[in-house]
C-alpha cells in the first residue's frame, strides 16, 4: 500500500466526488484519510475516503503539512483551495 502524508494531493476514483482533487487532512489509519477541497468539503467536515478509492499524486505541500500536523483547526479552506489550485498546475506542467 502506498503511503500518504498530510497536504498530499489526491484525486478521488470513486464515488459521487469521482475525479475531484482533494488535499489529505488527516490520516485515520493504513487503509483510510481525510480529504478535503475547501469548497464542497471544508476542512471542518473532510471526507473520509478509502485509500484503495483516491489516486495519490507525488505533490505535496510541506508548508500546509506542517500546519495540518500542528492544528488542522488553523487551517482555512481558501488556503486548501489555494494549494490545489497550485499543485494541479504542477501536476499539469510535470505532465507536459
Amino acid at each position: 500500500m502506498q503511503t500518504v502524508r498530510l497536504g498530499q494531493l489526491v484525486t478521488s476514483t470513486a464515488g459521487r466526488d469521482r475525479e475531484r482533487y482533494f488535499v489529505v487532512v488527516g490520516v485515520v489509519d493504513e487503509h483510510f484519510v481525510e480529504v478535503a477541497d475547501g469548497s464542497m468539503r471544508l476542512v471542518g467536515n473532510p471526507k473520509r475516503k478509502n485509500l484503495r478509492h483516491v489516486r495519490i499524486h507525488r505533490h505535496v505541500d510541506t508548508g500546509l503539512a506542517e500546519k495540518l500536523a500542528q492544528d488542522r483547526s488553523k487551517v482555512t479552506d481558501a488556503e486548501i483551495a489555494e494549494v490545489i489550485d497550485y499543485l494541479k498546475a504542477g501536476q499539469e506542467e510535470a505532465s507536459n
